[in-house]
C-alpha cells in the first residue's frame, strides 16, 4: 500500500510542475485511482483484480471524465437542430375554441337577457415553399452536427493524449524512485 501512496506522491509532484487545471483534474483522477484502489481495478465480472493499465485508465477517462461528457451531451443538444429543421417541411394544426356569456340588465326589478356565444375553429397548414429557408436550416444544422462531432473527437484526443502522458510519467517516475532505492542499498 505504501509503494501505491509513493505513486499518488510522485503523481502529485508531476502536477505540481507547470501542469495545466484541467491537467491537474485528470492527473488527480488517475491519483485516486492509485490510491484508492491500490492500482488494482475489477474486471467486468467484478471478482478478479487486474492491474491499472494504460488501457484500463483511457476506459475509466473515456466514461467519466466531465469534460468528455459536456462535449457528448453537447452533440446530443445539437443533433436536435435536424429534426427541428425538417419540421419545417410538416403540416401545423391548430385548434381554438370559445365561449361567450353575456348577462343586460333592463331595470331593477325586471329580468335581464343575455346571450350565450359559443365559436371552435381548426387550422390546418401544409408548407409548400417557405423561400428555401427549410432547406437552409437543415443544411446549417447537419453543418453543426459535423462541427461538433469533430470537436468531441478533438477533445478526446486532446485528454488522451494528457492522461497517456500521465501514465507514462508515472511509470518512469516508478522506475527512477525503484534506481533510486537500489542505489540506496
Amino acid at each position: 500500500h505504501s509503494q501505491f501512496c509513493m505513486q499518488g506522491y510522485i503523481l502529485l509532484r508531476y502536477l505540481m510542475t507547470g501542469a495545466t487545471a484541467r491537467k491537474i483534474w485528470f492527473l488527480s483522477a488517475l491519483v485516486c485511482a492509485f490510491c484508492v484502489s491500490g492500482a488494482r481495478a475489477q474486471d467486468a465480472a467484478g471478482d478478479e483484480s487486474i492491474p491499472l493499465t494504460l488501457e484500463r485508465s483511457l476506459q475509466y477517462v473515456f466514461h467519466e471524465n466531465p469534460t468528455i461528457l459536456a462535449s457528448r451531451y453537447n452533440l446530443r443538444a445539437t443533433q436536435e437542430l435536424y429534426p427541428q429543421a425538417l419540421a419545417g417541411w410538416q403540416p401545423r394544426i391548430g385548434a381554438e375554441a370559445n365561449i361567450t356569456s353575456t348577462h343586460v340588465e333592463t331595470g331593477n326589478f325586471s329580468e335581464g337577457d343575455g346571450a350565450t356565444t359559443k365559436g371552435a375553429s381548426v387550422s390546418f397548414e401544409q408548407p409548400l415553399f417557405r423561400g428555401f429557408r427549410t432547406q437552409a436550416e437543415m443544411t446549417a444544422a447537419s453543418r453543426r452536427i459535423e462541427e461538433d462531432t469533430e470537436a468531441l473527437r478533438q477533445t478526446q484526443q486532446d485528454i488522451f493524449v494528457r492522461t497517456t502522458e500521465s501514465y507514462m510519467n508515472v511509470i518512469r517516475d516508478r522506475l527512477l524512485l525503484l534506481l533510486q532505492h537500489k542505489n540506496v542499498e
